[in-house]
């Protein structure tokens, strides 16, 4: 059980982050370390949809919660440089944090 919980833990952050921030998932799925700060509670937004739509992203509680659970997971991994992305692409069980992850439907 905790093995199926700390893989599907991850979907459950990108969720509840989505959910607190409004960030559209191709935003979510292209975040890097780089662009998250969780002392000063904000995340910048570098990667979207339109060029227009570049922008810094308060965070709160719920959303600071998450990204910490998402870091500490990434901190077991060994997956924290600042170019990693905060949801790596995982593929035949193997964690590439220099992409992003495809999609979270199968995450």
């Amino acid at each position: 059980f905790r093995r199926v919980l700390f893989r599907s833990a991850p979907v459950y952050d990108a969720a509840v982050i989505g959910g607190n921030t409004s960030l559209r998932p191709v935003e979510l799925r292209n975040l890097r370390w780089q662009n998250v700060d969780l002392i000063a509670a904000t995340v910048t937004v570098q990667r979207t949809k339109n060029p227009t739509s570049k922008r810094v992203v308060p965070l709160n509680a719920s959303a600071q919660a998450a990204f910490a659970r998402v870091l500490d997971r990434a901190k077991v991994l060994g997956f924290t440089q600042p170019e990693h992305y905060c949801f790596p692409a995982c593929q035949w069980h193997r964690i590439d944090p220099t992409w992003p992850q495809k999609t979270f439907l199968n995450a």
